[in-house]
């Protein structure tokens, strides 16, 4: 007979141990954004401060998990900075949470792709929007690759998801119509298309003043580091496109006109063909000496032209 083996006491049992999750958010977007509105409201904005100013302003005790946990989740979403570590760490508002708690018109879309990328700036945010994008499977499915492919904990996957899923709603990042793929790309976007052209000719201007002295043309533009630079003919610096006017296009060139064909025997066929186009002259002749010769006449007949009026006297005809 078979005696069942004696239920070993608790106490002796090995405890068990998870181990530790990735990190993640522990509040959700919303509520990020309103203790930020909190410190923003203090004036706590553009300096750095040590964690217990913020914590003293959330009305949350300095030695709680809850305060540095709720700091940590603004860091998550970039919506504050640390400088130092340890014991001299301190902390100030990021350059993104002032653009989204400073942005107080209405609809504004700036704030909403601030909102965006802020949502998707910690990792795991970012992994599960680009994996699903606005189409989020059933919970389950969401846990089972939080568990099994990044390590999440079970017991920290509920969490998470439904932090994740408000973070999506608040940022509107949860509608097939959102633009999050632009949100998120907005640092590594290609600048616009610049709208002057080498060989335009253009005018610097700076602080409202126009720097050259008269339109000079475009040789080369460049882009660096996601700015465009005008070379301008004559100038040894380059010049940001924003600083660049067009003021005309560059000259058409002239063209000829038509010339009409003369027999070999035509008692003008070495006589010069000069022809006035608008202010400019367009010369066929002979270059010889008795084809020269019959050219400046002809040069003499348009001068006088040109000069009618001024006391200027003609130069006499060479024999």
């Amino acid at each position: 007979m078979n005696v069942p083996d004696k239920p070993v006491p608790a106490a002796v049992l090995p405890k068990i141990t998870q181990g530790r999750s990735p990190a993640y958010p522990s509040i959700p977007l919303a509520k990020a954004v309103e203790r930020l509105q909190t410190v923003i409201d203090a004036g706590v904005a553009r300096n750095a401060y040590p964690p217990e100013t913020f914590y003293k302003l959330w009305d949350i005790g300095p030695q709680s998990s809850g305060a540095r946990a709720t700091m940590a989740a603004l860091n998550h979403f970039g919506l504050v900075d640390y400088d130092g570590r340890g014991d001299v760490r301190k902390v100030k508002v990021s350059d993104l949470g002032i653009k989204i708690a400073l942005d107080k018109v209405p609809g504004s879309p700036e704030r909403v792709q601030a909102l965006q990328l802020a949502a998707l700036t910690p990792a795991i945010h970012s992994d599960l929007y680009q994996r699903y994008q606005n189409m989020l499977p059933a919970d389950v499915v969401l846990a089972t690759y939080l568990t099994r492919d990044r390590g999440y904990n079970l017991s920290t996957v509920e969490s998470l998801i439904d932090e994740y899923k408000d973070t999506l709603a608040f940022a509107g990042l949860d509608k097939p119509a959102s633009k999050a793929d632009s949100a998120v790309a907005l640092p590594d976007d290609p600048p616009p298309p610049p709208q002057v052209k080498v060989g335009d000719f253009v005018q610097i201007e700076i602080n409202g003043s126009f720097l050259l002295k008269e339109p000079k043309p475009v040789e080369e533009i460049r882009e660096h580091e996601g700015e465009f630079w005008v070379f301008v003919k004559g100038e040894k610096a380059a010049v940001k496109m924003e600083q660049i006017v067009v003021q005309a296009a560059p000259p058409a060139a002239a063209k000829m006109p038509p010339m009409r064909e003369l027999p070999n025997d035509s008692p003008h066929q070495n006589m010069p063909d000069v022809r006035m186009v608008g202010d400019r002259l367009i010369i066929v002749a002979d270059v010889d000496l008795k084809g020269l010769r019959k050219l400046r006449k002809q040069l003499r007949m348009f001068e006088s032209v040109l000069s009618m009026g001024d006391d200027e006297e003609p130069d006499q005809d060479d024999a």
